[in-house]
């Protein structure tokens, strides 16, 4: 109610029973949107929001909201705290058995963190990406959910292999 978290929703990020992140967003206008906790806390840089490793898939999004609206739906989903994944994130993705699913934004923060994603891959030998962008009439992952879409549905009949087929076909419908 006061202080610098004053008006925001704190999201916490918990671990068995502790919470070892949060995020804390704004309910109204305020810039910036997100703040992250500072000194005594990890950088942004160096957290993902919980998900299973039992999963045989991940789903990878930009926020924590979006990750949660996704977990909501049952699909199995992290975030890297914005588009510009950074490669301890990569580091610790590479650990998961399962498909790693590109889940970012249609805009143009979200294509360039997607290229960004698959350097920072290939840079250290990652398996091949899946990608999935949140449906055209949505602006993310959340805002899909509270419209009632079945995002586990969407994401099982939308999700493609990203590699040269994939880039040139999403090239030539861009054009």
């Amino acid at each position: 109610t006061e202080g610098k978290y004053k008006g925001r929703l704190i999201i916490p990020f918990e671990e068995d029973s502790e919470i070892f992140y949060f995020q804390a967003r704004t309910l109204g206008d305020d810039i910036p949107k997100y703040l992250n906790p500072s000194e005594g806390w990890p950088k942004p840089s160096q957290i993902l929001y919980p998900y299973s490793t039992d999963e045989d898939y991940l789903v990878v999004c930009e926020g924590p909201l979006d990750a949660i609206s996704l977990q909501i739906q049952g699909v199995n989903a992290t975030c890297t705290m914005g588009c510009s994944v950074s490669e301890y994130q990569v580091e610790a993705l590479k650990e998961f058995g399962g498909r790693i699913i590109i889940a970012y934004d249609n805009d143009e923060a979200g294509k360039r963190g997607v290229n960004k994603f698959d350097y920072l891959r290939r840079l250290k030998r990652m398996a091949d990406l899946y990608i999935c962008h949140p449906p055209l009439e949505v602006k993310d992952w959340n805002d899909a959910h509270r419209k009632g879409i079945d995002l586990s549905d969407f994401i099982s009949s939308s999700t493609k292999k990203y590699d040269y087929d994939y880039l040139v076909n999403h090239l030539l419908t861009t054009l």
